[in-house]
């Protein structure tokens, strides 16, 4: 049986309840998909930002998840507002499921004495989920000898509509100065019904998610000065009914080379992944390549690929007063 008749065969036994609730995208170049972290980060520069995200997770497994991101993120000094613009596209076990969805961001901005601020955020999501039925293979198409059987039929009912729709809530706060930064995010406030079900008494829709992050920047030279040299530890805890994430880290910036290495830990059951990114910042763009090696029970999965491009139009536009935080690393 090949490595990709392995994953679906593995699909359809957590299918068996006939509900579908999936975990939320989480990159693990969180600092170039901000609002997917926090909504307090929607306004982080008063210039325009745009990212772009790709990843490929368990890439020996043929497409199991593939996820696609980009954002538009601005501050207006005037209004104390910033406001942000996220696109995903999610697509598992090879197109079997697919989720995209479009979130709109706003946050405000209180200053308090010595260069201190914090943002407050909110936002809200739209979303759809599909769901290819007929590609789905159950444990009465299957052989126990020659393995999955193409010729059998299922006596499993699919669900009344395979497509679902939904909207998501979330709220969060960042409070940041020059040297360090502390934020939490809030996701699906509402508990949104993101998947499918033939029964809806027993769907509670998609579990609350949070997330606490913090970073302490350790600077190298001086801010002032035409080049940027410094190195920032992190750390990010996320939790969404039983799972349980945790990423500890360091990245960093030498000129335009940026460099991080992170161990992220699932906290209650084992050790998952270390990874190592890499990046160079040209005039306008930012490109940063990151590899998760596998350190789990998945070791064979090939470990996950991630691409995170960041274009930022400080360069091109009118001066204003130079930032002085610690959220470089996100802008």
């Amino acid at each position: 049986m090949s490595l990709r008749t392995s994953f679906f065969v593995v699909f359809i036994v957590i299918w068996s309840s006939i509900t579908l609730h999936g975990q939320d995208l989480v990159f693990s170049q969180y600092q170039k998909s901000p609002l997917l972290l926090n909504p307090g980060f929607a306004g982080i520069s008063p210039y325009p930002i745009f990212t772009l995200n790709y990843r490929n997770q368990w890439a020996q497994f043929d497409n199991a998840y593939v996820s696609y991101a980009g954002s538009y993120n601005q501050y207006f000094p005037n209004a104390r507002s910033g406001i942000g613009v996220q696109v995903t596209s999610d697509v598992q076990a090879d197109g079997i499921i697919k989720q995209n969805s479009l979130g709109l961001y706003y946050s405000y901005t209180l200053e308090f004495a010595g260069d201190n601020y914090m943002k407050l955020g909110l936002g809200g999501t739209f979303g759809q989920t599909s769901l290819d039925w007929n590609r789905l293979i159950f444990s009465d198409q299957i052989d126990r000898i020659n393995g999955p059987d193409g010729t059998l039929s299922s006596t499993e009912v699919a669900p009344n509509d395979l497509s679902s729709a939904y909207f998501d809530i979330s709220t969060g706060f960042l409070f940041y100065n020059k040297k360090w930064f502390i934020g939490l995010g809030l996701f699906h406030l509402n508990t949104p019904n993101t998947g499918f079900s033939l029964n809806t008494d027993i769907s509670s829709g998609n579990p609350l998610r949070y997330s606490i992050h913090a970073g302490y920047q350790i600077d190298l030279l001086d801010t002032k000065g035409s080049d940027t040299a410094f190195i920032q530890p992190m750390v990010l805890f996320t939790r969404q009914a039983e799972f349980t994430q945790l990423n500890v880290g360091a990245a960093s910036q030498f000129s335009s080379i940026l460099l991080g290495v992170f161990y992220r830990h699932s906290v209650v059951q084992n050790q998952d992944a270390v990874i190592g990114m890499i990046g160079y910042q040209f005039d306008l763009v930012e490109v940063t390549y990151s590899y998760d090696y596998t350190v789990s029970n998945l070791s064979g999965s090939g470990g996950s690929h991630e691409i995170g491009v960041v274009f930022d139009l400080e360069a091109v536009l009118p001066p204003r007063s130079k930032l002085n935080d610690c959220l470089k690393l996100f802008r």
